[in-house]
C-alpha cells in the first residue's frame, strides 16, 4: 500500500441550485474523477474555500457513500464563507474526511459563482 501527498478536490467553482459532485484528483498521476475509484481511499485534510464576491455566502458539503446520489447524504457541513480580506484571503477548513472506494462530495453554495473550493491530503493504494 502507497500513500501519497496531493491535492484531492481540484480548484472549482461550487455550484448553485442543484448539488455537483466535486472533481476529486483520486490517483497520484494526477487523474481526476467524481467517485473515489476502487483500490484507493482519499484523506481530505484540509479545504481552501474563497469567497469572490462583498459578501459572506454559505456552503453546504456533504459527502455520499458509494452507490449513492446528491440525495443519499450521510455527513453534512454547512458553514458561511466570509469576505475575503488583505489577511484571509481564503476560508481555510481542515475536515479531516476518509473517502472510500465509490465515495463522492457534493457541494451548494449560497450565490451563483461566488466561491471557489480546492482541497489537498492523501491518496492511499
Amino acid at each position: 500500500m502507497g500513500f501519497t501527498l496531493s491535492q484531492i478536490i481540484k480548484p472549482q467553482f461550487v455550484a448553485i441550485t442543484t448539488p455537483t459532485a466535486l472533481v476529486l484528483v483520486t490517483k497520484a498521476n494526477g487523474t481526476t474523477g467524481t467517485t473515489v475509484p476502487t483500490g484507493t481511499q482519499l484523506t481530505l485534510s484540509r479545504c481552501r474555500i474563497k469567497n469572490v464576491t462583498a459578501n459572506p455566502v454559505t456552503l453546504k458539503l456533504f459527502w455520499v457513500a458509494a452507490g449513492g446520489t446528491a440525495v443519499d447524504q450521510y455527513q453534512e457541513v454547512n458553514i458561511t464563507i466570509p469576505p475575503p480580506t488583505f489577511t484571509q484571503p481564503f476560508f481555510e477548513w481542515s475536515p479531516g474526511i476518509q473517502l472510500a472506494p465509490g465515495d463522492a462530495i457534493f457541494g451548494l453554495a449560497g450565490t451563483v459563482s461566488a466561491l471557489t473550493i480546492s482541497g489537498s491530503g492523501g491518496i492511499s493504494t
